[in-house]
């Protein structure tokens, strides 16, 4: 009678991974956040970013026309334009998205994508972890970003 060794070459199971774990807590951040998104207020320059979101929109649709010349692109009080078009437009518009179609609050839908970005920066800290040194880093990293009191911060504003 033949004895089998074990086989030894089954897949890890998957609660077994690091980017299992990696995950649950990027989901798990996402979840808690949005259950406490109606508590967090507005930040100074909120009202900024959405204003060019909403102008940038205006631009592609062609409901104005930018401005000709330099004399407005160098004004120094006007923070509008600190902020990057392209993800100002994607907050702007999932936040007209959430008001219009959900009914959610203007400054609670104003977090939803700040939210979604932090989380979906999580898993990106994780494989960036993960690919430079090995697993065990990548989720040591995103445990470590997922506690930081400024990071959370940074997910609402």
């Amino acid at each position: 009678m033949r004895i089998e060794e074990p086989n030894n070459c089954h897949p890890k199971s998957v609660v077994n991974r690091p980017g299992f774990w990696a995950i649950i807590i990027a989901v798990s951040f996402f979840i808690i956040n949005l259950t406490q998104i109606g508590r967090y207020g507005l930040s100074w320059d909120e009202p900024n970013e959405m204003e060019r979101g909403r102008e940038t929109v205006a631009l592609v649709t062609g409901m104005i026309w930018p401005a000709s010349g330099m004399a407005n692109e160098c004004v120094l009080d006007d923070d509008i334009h600190n902020h990057p078009s392209f993800y100002a437009t994607c907050d702007y518009g999932v936040s007209l998205a959430l008001t219009k179609w959900f009914g959610w609050p203007a400054i609670p839908a104003g977090h939803f994508f700040k939210l979604l970005t932090a989380a979906a920066g999580l898993v990106a800290l994780f494989h960036l972890g993960a690919r430079l040194f090995n697993p065990a880093v990548g989720l040591g990293a995103e445990i470590f970003m997922v506690l930081f009191p400024r990071f959370i911060a940074h997910a609402h504003f």
